[in-house]
């Protein structure tokens, strides 16, 4: 059988005093601007210098009733005196990713180590105030180069985010990757090859909690240097949908490069690791670099495009052309032409068989999967509308099973999105055509959930702890640690395996000193499924009653 090209992917905000024990810490401050605290010079208002409630690196903007972005322009001062250029706070890379009803917010502005500052705007918006973010240096391992094809080096997470100072506020949710969208983050200052990652990290906790949002915006970004960077969580393989492009996040990923191009187009370095991620990204989603695809734009207060319009975007296009934005910067925007032309250099050619992209790791209990391909003939071409089979297969020894009948769409793409619960395998097949694409093999953690009443007790009395596995399993693991008063830290009191009884366990466990603890369920990996972990419960214990 000849076998089909597929590319398969499975794809409140606390103003309260910073904490800034990690070096990490975001706050705010409101700017008064009626009357004479801003002076008016030919139509333009500036603020007295104002001076920050601590030192920041990176500041925003809020304000009260919403509304259109209202070009604020801010300059800081240095430690050493000298004050920076103005520069315009950008607006927010997808307002309505907001959450708040009834509220303004601006994008993040790199400054720069700073206490002082100035602002300035033709007006000034109704409740104005000033959120700041703090973060340390993070110092990271220098990366390699990936071959020509093969994923690009990323940095995770867990190495700019070390204590976790940003984590996401729900779990990620899944689109389509039908185009890119190239971004730039604007900044104040240069940077050093050390700062980029604090940089990532700040814009991180302005997104997460200046602006509300659940995450950073940006899928993947990248720095002058040549260092990509992975942006909102989900894995860098999936299809995430981000807050990067208001009215297209659910049918696109965003590459911001992080800097400001407006005059000046990025360094070398930048410019050909923005190639090789692109490249890397598209193929995953089996699109080309180049052509145009239509969409129907979806509205909200930064779209170009009113919902409802049917728009033709360009595969890898600039956030103007989505939103009413200046970004990516005039001169990174001057380069999408070429750089179209070089992702496309890049991308494998078609052919009679593609291997399939990795996956990111075991899948959630329940999933879904999330299923993309390409349907690419022996001639060059992607015909639309083909039905496919889509089967499934829960180990080596048993028989395909249709579950779903799918078609491609445009450029011959085709996907799906399954619920797991098992580890198994996934293809797709052109009956009709004779052909059958690779073997998509997906991973599923096993789930487990965890009950504990009561959660504040007196010493020696007993907590009761209560659940139940996703498929059903025969034993849990309960690891119950206590947390050190004297350095927060947390140190093992005991660790239990549980019998359960169809999936359901219940145990009891008396607590004998006065403390908080925190329990940990996990389910080993079987023949069905990779190991999970379950949420993490806390109680506290109070002291004894003093006679």
């Amino acid at each position: 059988m000849r076998r089909l090209v597929v590319l398969a992917s499975l794809l409140l905000l606390s103003s309260a005093a910073p904490a800034f024990a990690s070096g990490v810490g975001d706050f705010e401050q409101p700017v008064a601007v009626g009357g004479s605290a801003a002076a008016a010079v030919a139509g333009v208002r500036t603020t007295p210098v104002l001076r920050a409630p601590h030192a920041f690196d990176l500041l925003g903007l809020r304000w009260r009733g919403g509304g259109a972005d209202p070009h604020v322009a801010v300059r800081v001062q240095r430690a050493s005196g000298r004050w920076s250029r103005w520069g315009e706070i950008p607006p927010a890379e997808d307002a309505s990713a907001d959450p708040r009803a009834n509220a303004g917010v601006s994008g993040p502005l790199w400054t720069g180590r700073a206490v002082r500052y100035q602002l300035r705007a033709r007006a000034f918006p109704r409740g104005l105030r000033v959120h700041f973010v703090t973060v340390p240096r993070t110092r990271l391992a220098r990366t390699a180069q990936a071959a020509p094809g093969e994923r690009p080096e990323i940095v995770p997470r867990s190495a700019w985010d070390p204590t976790n100072a940003c984590p996401p506020r729900a779990a990620p949710r899944y689109g389509r990757v039908d185009f890119s969208v190239v971004h730039h983050t604007e900044s104040l200052t240069s940077y050093s090859r050390a700062g980029a990652a604090a940089m990532v990290l700040a814009i991180c906790r302005f997104h997460r909690n200046g602006n509300g949002w659940l995450d950073i915006g940006y899928n993947l970004l990248v720095d002058r240097f040549g260092t990509v960077y992975e942006g909102r969580a989900g894995g860098v393989e999936q299809p995430v949908i981000g807050a990067q492009a208001g009215g297209w996040n659910s049918v696109s990923t965003g590459v911001a490069v992080i800097g400001s191009f407006s005059s000046r187009p990025p360094p070398a370095a930048a410019q050909e690791a923005l190639t090789r991620v692109l490249a890397w990204k598209l193929s995953l989603a089996g699109v080309p670099a180049t052509g145009t695809i239509a969409r129907t734009s979806s509205g909200g207060d930064e779209n170009r495009w009113p919902s409802g319009t049917n728009v033709r975007f360009a595969r890898v296009s600039g956030h103007r052309d989505a939103d009413s934005t200046d970004c990516p910067g005039g001169a990174l925007y001057a380069l999408l032409p070429r750089l179209r032309a070089e992702v496309a250099a890049r991308l494998p050619a078609p052919a009679d068989l593609l291997t399939n992209s990795p996956f990111g790791g075991p899948l959630p209990q329940g999933g879904p999967a999330y299923l993309t391909g390409r349907l690419a003939l022996a001639d060059g071409r992607r015909p639309a509308g083909v039905r496919l089979s889509l089967q499934r297969r829960t180990n080596e020894t048993t028989d395909w099973t249709e579950i779903g009948t799918l078609r491609t769409a445009a450029d011959g793409v085709w996907s799906a999105t399954v619920p797991v619960s098992v580890d198994g395998s996934f293809r797709v097949v052109g009956e009709q055509l004779g052909l059958a694409s690779p073997t998509a093999r997906v991973q599923v953690a096993a789930g487990v959930s965890l009950r504990l009443s009561p959660q504040l007790l007196r010493p020696g009395r007993t907590v009761r702890l209560s659940g139940a596995t996703r498929p059903a399993k025969a034993r849990v693991t309960v690891v119950v640690e206590r947390q050190l008063p004297s350095s927060q830290r947390w140190t093992r009191v005991r660790r239990l395996t549980l019998d359960a009884v169809a999936g359901r366990y219940e145990t009891v466990l008396p607590l004998a000193a006065a403390g908080t603890y925190r329990f940990v369920t996990s389910v080993p990996a079987d023949g069905d499924n990779a190991a999970g972990t379950g949420p993490v419960r806390t109680a506290k214990v109070l002291p004894a009653r003093s006679r």
